[in-house]
């Protein structure tokens, strides 16, 4: 399996850019919502066993860090299910992006050339 590093302490956005927050009035970071939604049970028929639990565990201390961090490709998994399964549409999909490498660039510019040109038409 191949490791990939991963910038936990990725600040979050809403979807205009502005950071996000937690409950605590803290900036909302990559791995502390990664460790958030891997300390959540997951849903399932059947319970998850305790190695299974002390992993996940571990894992969210991992990226809880809030730093640089080399992570294999069954521990992204992990990390990418749970925060799909437990995150907002917002941070679940910009988390996600960061972690697959592209970087969330809010599209909310002005846009001032359109506006320019529609104003004057010689252009």
């Amino acid at each position: 399996m191949a490791n990939k590093r991963i910038d936990f302490g990725k600040q979050l956005v809403n979807i205009s850019g502005e950071k996000l927050v937690d409950q605590r009035g803290n900036d909302l970071l990559l791995g502390t919502l990664c460790a958030d939604c891997l300390l959540i049970e997951p849903k399932r028929d059947n319970p998850i066993s305790g190695s299974e639990k002390v992993r996940l565990f571990e894992l969210a201390q991992k990226t809880y860090r809030c730093a640089e961090t080399v992570v294999d490709e069954e521990e992204i998994d992990l990390i990418k299910n749970a925060i799909i399964e437990h995150g907002s549409i917002l941070v679940a999909g910009q988390s996600v992006q960061y972690i697959d490498g592209i970087e969330y660039e809010p599209d909310c510019a002005d846009d001032t050339d359109t506006a320019d040109t529609a104003n004057n038409p010689t252009t």
